[in-house]
């Protein structure tokens, strides 16, 4: 038997196949996995590239199912949408894996580390937090997403650089420290000689993680 399991950030999403042993077969690696910023469809081809980039790791043949497929992936909190994105992993490779189950990053990494209960933070690209009693109860906090939340994420800190400097020079609201050299490190991260160089970051070219990178 062989099963399949992604974590999937905003950013980065890791695949790993292992036999009915638990040894590791297959890896995998690839882009973010986040299907509220990327939509289902091409949220569910990034996954099928990963599982079939790690079955051949594996010389386990294409055309053979995994047993199961598990999906921890950074903006699956919603049941619905979680059911909608298995049902078109099925849909768009019928042999990538028998049964798929999908459930928040903040869930896969918990009941990894901590299967009798524990807490889970995450702040990269995005933020969540989970906490779950030895009995069973989960408590949650944040993974809105970048318009909602995400406070304590890297996206979150560089947005706040940025609005801090439009805002100081403006006028808006002073910035209570001084500002050039966070405002070079924006420039070079983004190429941008003024402010409205910053406007297509932002609006028609906006990549969360790219935005986020800018903390690196």
């Amino acid at each position: 038997m062989y099963f399949g399991g992604v974590e999937g950030g905003a950013t980065h999403s890791n695949l790993v196949i292992c036999d009915d042993k638990g040894k590791v077969v297959g890896k995998a690696t690839g882009p973010g996995t986040n299907h509220w910023t990327l939509g289902i469809d091409e949220c569910a081809r990034r996954i099928i590239a990963m599982v079939q980039q790690a079955k051949e790791e594996a010389c386990i043949s294409p055309e053979r199912p995994l047993d199961c497929l598990g999906l921890t992936l950074s903006g699956c909190e919603q049941e619905s949408s979680n059911a909608e994105l298995a049902a078109r992993v099925k849909q768009l490779d019928c042999v990538a894996a028998k049964s798929i189950y999908v459930a928040s990053d903040t869930a896969g990494s918990l009941f990894t580390g901590a299967t009798n209960g524990g807490m889970v933070l995450i702040a990269g690209t995005g933020s969540n937090a989970l906490l779950r009693t030895p009995d069973g109860e989960q408590y949650g906090c944040g993974g809105w997403g970048y318009l909602l939340g995400d406070e304590g994420s890297a996206y979150w800190i560089a947005h706040r650089a940025v609005k801090t400097i439009i805002d100081d020079v403006d006028g808006l609201k002073h910035a209570p420290h001084p500002t050039h050299e966070v405002w070079e490190v924006l420039r070079d991260h983004f190429k941008a000689d003024t402010r409205a160089d910053l406007l297509p970051h932002a609006y028609k070219d906006f990549n969360k993680s790219n935005f986020a990178e800018s903390t690196a």
